[in-house]
C-alpha cells in the first residue's frame, strides 16, 4: 500500500514570530508597575545590603523601620540572602531596580524554555517567547515581579534536575535555596529522607563557609552573638503576627493556612507541625519509590507541591510548579497508565487556579479584596494535586522515565516509521 500525503497546515515562522512577539509585549505591559523602587525586591535586597554596609543588623525590625520607614521589614531570610542583598545594594536603587526587572524577564525565559521543552525540541523560538508571556501573564507570573521568587525557583530547579548527576552543582543550588527558607527547608529535608548524602554533606560546607561571616558581621554591628539571636527572634515573633505572614494570611497558599483561615489560635508552632508531618511522609514515600532520580511528572509535580504546603508560601511562589506543570501537560496527549490518568485529573484544577486572578475573581463573586476564598480554592486545588502525584508513583514503577526531549506526538510518528521500516 502506497503511503498517504498527509497536508499539515502550519503558520509561516514570520507570522508566528510576530504573534509571539505580540503575546509577550501585553504580557512585559501588565507587570511594568515593576519599575517601581517601593516593591519587595527594595524591602528584602536592597534595603537589607544597605543596612549591613551602614553597619546595621538587618533582622532588627525596629532598626530597620528606623533606617527605612514605610519600606515593612527583612523577614529572617538565609545568611546566603544577605550576600545576595550587599551585591545588589552597592549599585543605586534605581539601577538595582531596573537590572532585578531585567532579571525577572531572563529568568522566565529560561523556565519557558524548560516548558517547551516537556513538549518537544521541535517548537522553536516563537514557542519559548509565548509561554514565557503566557508565564509572566500568569497570577502568579505577575505577583514574581518585583519579588526574589524567580531567582529562588531557578535554584529549586537546579537541586531537582542535578541531584543526583552533579551533587556539588546541586549542593551549591541548596546553599542558595537556603537563603529562603521556604524554598530551601523542603529540599533539604526531602534530599535527608531521601538519603542524598553527597549533595548534604557538600551543602553543609558550602553553607557554614557562607555563613560565618555573615553572622560574624551582623554579631559585630550588634555588639554579641547573643544580641543577634535575640533580634532574630524578635524577628520571627514580630512576623508571625502581621496581616501578610500569620497563619491563615490572604495570600498564603501552604497547607497550615488553610486551616489557620478558619480555625483561631493556629500559633507557629503548627507550623513546624504540618511541615514535618508533609515533609516526612512525602519524603518516605519517594525514598520508598526511589523516584528523585526520575524527572516525571509527577516526580517534578510532588516536588513543587511538597515545598508550597509544607511551609509558608504566598501565592506568587506559584510559579515553582511551572516546570512541572509544563511536563505534565507534555502528557495529556499520551496517559500511557491508569495512574497518570488520576494524576492528570486531579493537577489540572490546580493549573487553572494558577491563572485565575484573585482580585478580579473575588469583584465578580461580590466579595472584598480581602477575602481568601481565591487562596482557598487554590490550596485545596493543590492537596488534591499532591494525592494525584502520589497516586501515579505508587501505580507503578516511576512513569514514563525521564522527561523525554521529544514531544509525544514525535514519538508516536517515530514508532510508526520504524513500523513502516520492518514491513
Amino acid at each position: 500500500m502506497i503511503g498517504k500525503t498527509v497536508f499539515r497546515f502550519r503558520l509561516p515562522w514570520s507570522v508566528r514570530a510576530i504573534g509571539a512577539l505580540a503575546v509577550f509585549a501585553i504580557a512585559i505591559g501588565s507587570v511594568r508597575r515593576s519599575f517601581s523602587t517601593t516593591d519587595d525586591f527594595r524591602t528584602t535586597v536592597w534595603d537589607a545590603g544597605r543596612a549591613m554596609l551602614r553597619g546595621s543588623d538587618p533582622y532588627n525590625v525596629g532598626e530597620f523601620h528606623r533606617l527605612f520607614p514605610g519600606q515593612g521589614w527583612l523577614p529572617v531570610y538565609g545568611p546566603p540572602h544577605l550576600w545576595l542583598a550587599v551585591a545588589w545594594a552597592v549599585l543605586p536603587l534605581g539601577v538595582a531596580t531596573a537590572l532585578w526587572f531585567l532579571f525577572n524577564v531572563a529568568g522566565m525565559f529560561v523556565i519557558g524554555s524548560l516548558v517547551v521543552r516537556c513538549f518537544g525540541r521541535t517548537l522553536g523560538v516563537p514557542a519559548v517567547v509565548v509561554v514565557t508571556g503566557l508565564l509572566i501573564l500568569s497570577r502568579p507570573g505577575r505577583a514574581s515581579f518585583g519579588q526574589v521568587t524567580v531567582y529562588y525557583v531557578l535554584t529549586s530547579y537546579v537541586v531537582w534536575s542535578q541531584a543526583r548527576r552533579r551533587p556539588g552543582l546541586a549542593a551549591l543550588a541548596l546553599v542558595m535555596a537556603l537563603g529562603k527558607p521556604p524554598f530551601g527547608l523542603p529540599l533539604l529535608g526531602l534530599l535527608l529522607l531521601c538519603r542524598a548524602w553527597p549533595v548534604v554533606w557538600r551543602a553543609f560546607v558550602i553553607f557554614v563557609a557562607v555563613s560565618v561571616p555573615v553572622v560574624l558581621w551582623l554579631s559585630f554591628d550588634e555588639g554579641s552573638p547573643r544580641t543577634l539571636w535575640h533580634a532574630i527572634i524578635s524577628n520571627v515573633r514580630y512576623s508571625d503576627h502581621t496581616a501578610v505572614d500569620r497563619v491563615g494570611a490572604v495570600r498564603r497558599v501552604d497547607a497550615i493556612s488553610l486551616i489557620g483561615r478558619y480555625v483561631h489560635g493556629i500559633s507557629g508552632i503548627w507550623e513546624i507541625v504540618a511541615f514535618i508531618v508533609l515533609i516526612g511522609v512525602v519524603g518516605l514515600f519517594m525514598r520508598r519509590r526511589f523516584a528523585w532520580r526520575d524527572r516525571t511528572p509527577p516526580v517534578l509535580l510532588t516536588l513543587g507541591l511538597v515545598s508550597l504546603l509544607s511551609i509558608a508560601h504566598q501565592d506568587y511562589d506559584l510559579l515553582l510548579l511551572a516546570w512541572p506543570f509544563g511536563a505534565m501537560l507534555g502528557q495529556v496527549w499520551d496517559p500511557g497508565r491508569g495512574g497518570l490518568r488520576t494524576f492528570l485529573v486531579l493537577a489540572l484544577p490546580a493549573l487553572v487556579m494558577c491563572f485565575i486572578p484573585a482580585t478580579t475573581t473575588a469583584k465578580l463573586l461580590g466579595l472584598g479584596p480581602d477575602v481568601a476564598v481565591i487562596t482557598t480554592l487554590t490550596t485545596a486545588c493543590l492537596l488534591l494535586a499532591l494525592v494525584g502525584s502520589m497516586a501515579a508513583l505508587s501505580s507503578g514503577p516511576p512513569v514514563g522515565g525521564s522527561i523525554p526531549t521529544v514531544g509525544a506526538g514525535q514519538l508516536r510518528r517515530q514508532g510508526r516509521q520504524r513500523q513502516f521500516r520492518a514491513g
